[in-house]
């Protein structure tokens, strides 16, 4: 509330509005403020009102490039169809532990499917390359940002197929 934010690259997987009056955007709250959301998927999220995104009061919502649940409000790139995450409940079927797994499965509409802009520069040269002018090039379990069957990143923090080595993740 009453703020700018940029989202980009990230998952948003299981996480509840509280119950209540207020029990909307289940996956990410908006009021009173400015949120620019690039990359992003918000499924498997809980509330009354709004499980994935809910922009409310003077709210300025810029949504590209994006898969989320229920969403019905158009934008450049965003879709509403299943990404298809590996076990976002992990193994113990409870939500918000260390065996979740959000990383995209084959078949998923967040497969190639994001912004290659919209993926942050490496100011900090994480990889040791000497290019801090390049964009980042790992996703968020330093795997290769960009990896895939054509120039497009995938929607979320992880790119399709990247288990280091290991083959796919399903």
């Amino acid at each position: 509330s009453d703020g700018t934010a940029t989202v980009a690259n990230s998952t948003f997987s299981g996480n509840t509005a509280q119950a209540g009056k207020d029990a909307w955007g289940g996956g990410i709250y908006v009021e009173s403020s400015t949120a620019d959301i690039t990359n992003a998927i918000v499924w498997g999220n809980v509330a009354d009102v709004e499980p994935g995104i809910y922009a409310g009061y003077s709210s300025t919502l810029n949504l590209t490039y994006s898969c989320v649940q229920g969403w019905t409000g158009g934008g450049t790139g965003n879709t509403a169809a299943d990404p298809l995450l590996a076990d976002p409940d992990g193994q113990d079927n409870v939500l918000g532990t260390a065996d979740d797994d959000v990383r995209l499965t084959s078949g998923s509409s967040a497969i190639d499917t994001a912004s290659d802009a919209a993926v942050p520069d490496d100011t900090f040269d994480v990889d040791g390359d000497g290019d801090a002018d390049e964009a980042l090039p790992w996703d968020l379990g330093r795997g290769d940002r960009f990896l895939g069957t054509g120039p497009t990143v995938d929607m979320g923090a992880y790119e399709y197929l990247n288990t280091n080595g290991l083959g796919d993740p399903e």
